[in-house]
């Protein structure tokens, strides 16, 4: 699956970041295809000096205006509950993710569309 991690406010989150991040680092072993994403180019890089982070995509955000819908993530992780126009399938909101291992299961096992929300418009 593709899946891309919002920076600010997810990814460097005092409440949810250690889970977001353990998330992030099984989902890339297990073999995804993982994008981190922000609004802010340097904040992508800050924070993958910061951690040290390798062998993920970067990308500033889209909307699914700017990607075909097959190039759209499968899943998103998110904090702000505005951003319904990311050009992802499925958003997770960061506040839903307080144990990273619980919400990898759900990835893993496809229960996770129980979480957040389907952005796809029928």
């Amino acid at each position: 699956m593709k899946i891309a991690f919002d920076v600010s406010g997810t990814l460097d989150s005092e409440h949810y970041g250690v889970a977001i991040r353990y998330l992030l680092h099984h989902l890339k072993l297990l073999g995804h295809e993982i994008t981190i994403w922000s609004n802010s180019s340097s904040y992508i890089k800050d924070f993958i000096e910061k951690y040290n982070i390798e062998g993920v995509n970067t990308m500033t955000k889209k909307s699914k205006h700017d990607l075909e819908p097959e190039d759209h993530m499968d899943i998103c992780i998110e904090n702000d509950r505005c951003q319904t126009y990311l050009a992802a399938k499925h958003i997770i909101w960061a506040h839903e993710v307080r144990n990273g291992k619980t919400v990898l299961d759900k990835i893993v096992d496809g229960s996770y569309k129980e979480l957040g929300m389907n952005n796809v418009k029928d």
